[in-house]
């Protein structure tokens, strides 16, 4: 299972967050760079469901994606 969404606030991410990477999932922003909890994109699951979670992001979301 994998998680994205765009224009969260850092309350609606805070505990999600948490449980994700105890449950040993991983938690990045559309480019692949470190989880922001300020920033308005993020992307969670299997490290392996990420690499393809980002890439058919950039494909349907164009610059959003790319610039957050």
């Amino acid at each position: 299972d994998g998680f994205w969404e765009l224009k969260l606030h850092p309350w609606d991410l805070a505990a999600g967050v948490i449980l994700v990477t105890e449950a040993g999932g991983a938690v990045t922003r559309f480019d692949g760079s470190a989880f922001d909890i300020f920033a308005p994109d993020v992307v969670t699951g299997s490290a392996e469901l990420l690499v393809e979670m980002r890439s058919v992001l950039a494909q349907g979301l164009g610059p959003a994606a790319r610039d957050g």
